[in-house]
Formats: structure tokens, sequence, C-alpha cells
């Protein structure tokens, strides 16, 4: 059976470096389109590049409460975290998402390969954890915007109120076989994951769009710009370079509050020369990171997100970036649409 990524490749797709190894689908025609349909009905995203294990034994709470910065003992079964993994300095190593399938059972998600980093962490303590690599089994599915919903009942026949709510997860039957469902995006639109086996995934795709014709196929140059105006992290760029939680707006998860040297902001780029506005050039000691950058459809300008001194984040509205553009920095995000 043709498996879904081969069949994009005998399409003639365009395709784009998301890491250094890892190339996904750029469009699937015409980005800008694919932006919209999901600001307004529903967008379909491919993201088997996804990596996923699952852990599980008498000691996994312990050992993920020492990888990773949250505690889940309190975790429902069916629900979803977002954390991060930290390297000894307390700097962010890695995104994740802790999925909790049972008792002594969980999913770790994240972008980058997570296998041998759990389990030569896990490999410092006494325990009896199996660890297992799921990503192979599994095709990850966006579909994402405000009719995604309608989207999934049309081709899987499932009520409304069967979906799964906020940052929890159900598994349903379809077709003969088992589909994870979870509500979570990367768009700030409504939206949800589905982990489809990689055997039926061409199959669920073109279902889906044959169910559905206002579901549009998506590639990352839309999922791109919709994370930004969501002011969502991407493992290759704003953790690229170790931050702390603090630095990253996650101050939530710390125990104790902490004032970080810089913070993530948003930023809007100003097509002006910088030299006609003094406020601009006032200060050259401070300059802004650029970490992500795009052409916004729905602001119809240049935004991004990136990191500057917290002093400057909270009282200064004007900079430079360290290539000595003009930008406004911005409190984000630029747009979130997805919460209950």
């Amino acid at each position: 059976m043709q498996s879904l990524s081969d069949y994009f490749h005998t399409r003639a797709l365009s395709y784009m470096d998301l890491a250094p190894g890892l190339s996904v689908p750029a469009d699937f025609g015409d980005w800008q389109g694919e932006y919209w349909a999901i600001r307004r009905h529903s967008g379909l995203f491919d993201f088997s590049f996804m990596h996923t294990i699952e852990v599980s034994g008498q000691d996994v709470i312990a050992v993920l409460e020492q990888f990773q910065c949250r505690s889940v003992r309190d975790q429902s079964v069916g629900s979803i975290r977002y954390s991060f993994v930290m390297d000894g300095q307390g700097r962010t190593n890695l995104d994740i998402t802790i999925w909790r399938l049972g008792q002594d059972q969980f999913w770790l998600i994240a972008g980058r390969p997570i296998y041998d980093l759990f389990s030569n962490f896990a490999d410092q303590f006494p325990n009896t954890l199996v660890i297992t690599e799921r990503t192979p089994q599994y095709s990850i599915f966006a579909v994402q915007g405000p009719k995604s919903d309608l989207s999934i009942m049309n081709t899987i026949g499932c009520p409304r109120e069967d979906l799964p709510q906020f940052f929890t997860f159900i598994d349903i039957q379809f077709a003969n076989s088992t589909i994870r469902i979870a509500r979570l995006g990367y768009t700030g639109e409504l939206g949800y994951e589905l982990f489809v086996p990689t055997e039926m995934a061409k199959h669920l795709w073109i279902k889906l769009l044959d169910t559905n014709p206002d579901l549009r196929e998506c590639g990352f140059m839309a999922a791109n710009a919709l994370r930004i105006e969501a002011g969502f992290l991407l493992f290759a760029n704003e953790l690229q370079e170790g931050r702390t939680l603090a630095e990253l707006n996650y101050e939530r998860f710390l125990q104790k509050q902490e004032a970080p040297p810089e913070k993530l902001v948003g930023l809007t780029f100003m097509d002006i020369q910088a030299h006609l506005d003094p406020e601009y050039s006032a200060d050259l000691d401070h300059f802004v990171t650029v970490t992500s950058r795009c052409y916004s459809p729905g602001l119809q300008c240049e935004i991004g997100l990136g990191f500057c001194d917290t002093e400057q984040a909270h009282s200064k509205k004007k900079a430079l970036t360290r290539e000595l553009e003009p930008v406004e920095i911005m409190k984000l995000p630029f747009y979130r649409n997805d919460k209950p």
C-alpha cells in the first residue's frame, strides 16, 4: 500500500527544510489560500514528522517528573500537558506534550527524536520502565480551523459531544482501526490532531478531503504564519538555543518567579528607513534577536518572534534587529481563537 509520503512525492509538491535532515511540504499550490482556509473553515496538515514514544512501568511518574518541568502525578488519564525538557542549567532543551494513557503509561511527543534522549536519562535511575518507539506506527494529521470539528464529524461519523475537550484525547474505531483524536493545535484556531495507523493514512487523508469540499490540504508555510501569529514556539527556531522558562513566557511552570534577562516578544517589521526615526537608533547597545519571520496575510505585513531585553520588552515599542532592521515590539499573541 502506498504511504502518504510517497503519495505526496508523486504529486511534485514543493518542499521546505524544517530542520537539518527534515523536509516537509511547503504548500499545496497556494500557501496564502491555505492560510485563509484555516481562518475561515478548515485545513488539513501532515505533521507526521513529530516523534512519539510510549513509556510505562511503576517508576514512570518518578522518572518523568525528573525528565521534564511539570508534575504528572495529578494528570488525568486521557489528558495532555505541554512541557519542556530542561538541561542542567535550567534551560530548555526541547518542548514536548505528555499524554496520560493509563495509571503508569504515557506518550511523549516532540518535534525532534526523543527515544534516545529519554532512554539515556532514565538509565541514570534504577527503574523498570518499558520505552517503546511509536513514531513509525502512526501518521499525524492536524485538522485545524473554526469548522474542523465538522470536518472530522462528517468523515468519521462521531457526534460533536463525543469529540475531545481542550487538551484531552479519545480513541475511536474507524474502518476496523483505532484512531486517536486530540483537541489541540498549532494555528490559534479550533483544531484537532489525529493519530492514524500508517497503513491507512493515505486512505483517510483522501477520505477527509472527499467528504469535506471546503477542507483544504495545507503545507508548513501556512502553518508557520499561523503559529507565529498565535505566538507558538518552533523547536528548530525559538528553542534552537537553550532558554529559561521565564524567557519563553512560561513562568507559570516555575515554583518561584524570576526576572529573566530577555523575553520572547512579537515583532512587526517596519518598511521604513531607521535613520529617519531617532527612536529606532537611540539605543544601539540593545538589539532584538529574531528567531522566526513570515508574511502575515491576515495582518498584511511581515511579523515575527524574537528575544529582547526584558526592560525593552516592557517599556520600548521601537527597536532594531541585529541586522539593523527597524521593528516594533508587540505583545503576544497577534491572534488566538483556539480556547473554549
